[in-house]
């Protein structure tokens, strides 16, 4: 969907976990220092990666939020609550750009600063996260206050940086080329199909509330043909310092409206929605929507993984597992091996044995699966079959430095008691 605007200028960078005082759940972020031949100077780049980034393949959205340093763990946090409450959005890279020491207005200001901003954006930081992180092809830039100003002015002269604009509280009334720029810009901006959020608080000062009711006076003015995919919020109640979560939240949440399965906990609920088949035909819809692959989540699969062993469809577990163990290997691998474990429960041992063996077939390099089918043949009483499989869990946990390694070689001299 988006091309890259110019080759990656990065001389050099850094990593450091960095992690804010009293929280424990959320991280302030991984800690990156590119240097940025646009701006001539060192800036701060602050990362966060969804929870299941580590053991799934798939890419992910990526969420630019300015004013890094402020908004990071509301931004994380946010996303990381729609995407579990029963998958109101996609999980998300949360990338937080701090401002550089006393030029917060010098590169958020609509002008000539903002313009520099752009193209550090577009040039180097976009390319260095696309190249750095797994990212699908659809970017989000968020803003609140003077930020919302610069989300504006990037999408009226830079549309194609991003897909979404969040723009809360902007002081619009202060972007003295607005007029100007929303000339052609609404034209790039429709051509560009991107989407606009704009927000502003029910007890802001009146110029600033003027100035942004203006905008979305004029965009309204100008028709849906000219500004398709837009929305102006007022937030009954809400100040200048109280927005930006609100408006992040309700943003994506509507943005993402049509990603969102419905919520199913039993056979006759799934059944009554059209079983495994609808919900993977939802999020091919999704992604011919959004323009890039969609999974159905982790969370939604689990679902119906925990609907198959309650009622005893082995089978169709194994399919699952099997079907999406490349996006999702952690969850397949620990899906057959809970199958396997419901079938020694339910006294079928040779189909428990089976299941054991596939997971150990798919997973060769997971010490846990053949701990577990150990366990399978114990209850068969085929002691030295288990000693073996034992002996295989020990190669694989020392290749792999596992941590359970001496658990392991502890069992495998008895691996039956």
């Amino acid at each position: 969907m988006r091309t890259l605007l110019a080759a990656l200028v990065l001389s050099s960078f850094c990593a450091t976990p960095v992690i804010s005082q009293g929280q424990s759940a959320i991280e302030m972020g991984q800690q990156h220092v590119l240097r940025s031949s646009v701006m001539d100077e060192n800036r701060e780049i602050l990362v966060t990666v969804p929870e299941s980034y580590a053991r799934t393949t798939i890419g992910y959205p990526v969420l630019f939020v300015l004013d890094g340093s402020s908004h990071i763990l509301h931004a994380t946090a946010t996303t990381r609550t729609l995407a579990a409450a029963r998958n109101r959005a996609p999980e998300m890279i949360v990338v937080a750009v701090p401002n550089t020491s006393g030029n917060r207005n010098r590169d958020l200001t609509p002008g000539a600063g903002a313009e520099r901003f752009e193209r550090f954006f577009g040039e180097e930081l976009i390319p260095w996260v696309d190249s750095t992180y797994r990212t699908v092809p659809e970017r989000i830039i968020m803003g609140h206050s003077l930020g919302g100003s610069f989300v504006t002015h990037a999408l009226l002269n830079r549309p194609e940086l991003f897909d979404v604009y969040i723009a809360a509280s902007a002081p619009l009334w202060r972007y003295d080329s607005l007029a100007y720029d929303m000339l052609q810009g609404l034209q790039r901006a429709a051509k560009a199909d991107v989407a606009l959020y704009l927000t502003i608080g029910e007890e802001e000062w009146s110029q600033l509330r003027g100035g942004v009711e203006r905008f979305a006076e004029a965009l309204e003015a100008a028709g849906p043909d000219m500004v398709p995919n837009w929305s102006f919020v007022d937030l009954p109640g809400e100040d200048h310092s109280s927005t930006s979560q609100k408006t992040l939240y309700s943003s994506l949440e509507t943005h993402y409206a049509t990603y969102r399965f419905p919520y199913f906990e039993a056979q006759a609920e799934l059944d009554s929605l059209g079983g495994l088949r609808a919900i993977e035909d939802h999020f091919a819809r999704a992604a011919s929507r959004f323009g890039y692959p969609v999974h159905p989540p982790e969370r939604v699969l689990e679902a119906v993984a925990s609907v198959y062993v309650v009622e005893g469809k082995h089978a169709e577990a194994m399919e699952l597992a099997v079907a999406y163990k490349t996006a999702y290997s952690a969850w397949a691998e620990a899906l057959i091996n809970r199958t396997g474990y419901d079938l020694l429960q339910r006294g079928d041992v040779e189909q428990a044995i089976a299941a054991f063996k596939r997971n150990t077939m798919l997973f060769s390099d997971s010490p846990n699966t053949y701990d577990s089918l150990a366990d399978g043949y114990c209850r068969a009483g085929d002691e030295e079959a288990a000693r073996k499989s034992m002996l295989q869990a020990v190669a694989a946990a020392e290749e792999r430095s596992h941590p359970r390694v001496e658990i392991y070689r502890t069992r495998a001299g008895q691996p039956c008691r």
